[in-house]
């Protein structure tokens, strides 16, 4: 079990190191760096949003699981969840974005993380 925790809070610190500080509310940018933060941190939510989606085409296989485990989770309570989390996912996006991006490429960018998930719904849907 704490091997599991340390290479738990090893992975951690590789994803703070890449994501510039950005999960406790602010980015560590200087004046030297590029935009690879960013960059970093719109790719992590996105596969992070896409996973999330491929959690609703399978409602009936969370339902069966949940029985076998002790507690009920129906596809509408990981669609409830994604949805309650995800507006403030996108406004810290969106804060980032456009403090280092154009006014375009941070809508655009914003589209394409909204889309993230349906995205992961489908292709799920499609490949199970």
């Amino acid at each position: 079990m704490g091997l599991y925790i340390l290479i738990g809070f090893l992975f951690q610190q590789i994803l703070e190191f890449w994501s510039s500080g950005i999960e406790h509310g602010h980015i560590h940018k200087h004046q030297s760096e590029t935009s690879k933060g960013v960059w970093t941190l719109m790719l992590g939510l996105f596969i992070h949003a896409f996973l999330e989606g491929t959690l609703l085409s399978h409602g009936s296989a969370i339902a069966e699981e949940s029985l076998v485990s002790g507690h009920s989770h129906s596809d509408k309570t990981v669609l409830l969840g994604i949805i309650m989390h995800k507006g403030p996912a996108a406004f810290a996006l969106a804060a980032v974005l456009y403090s280092s991006l154009s006014k375009k490429w941070t809508i655009l960018l914003l589209i394409l993380f909204a889309l993230a998930s349906p995205m992961g719904m489908y292709s799920s849907a499609f490949f199970y």
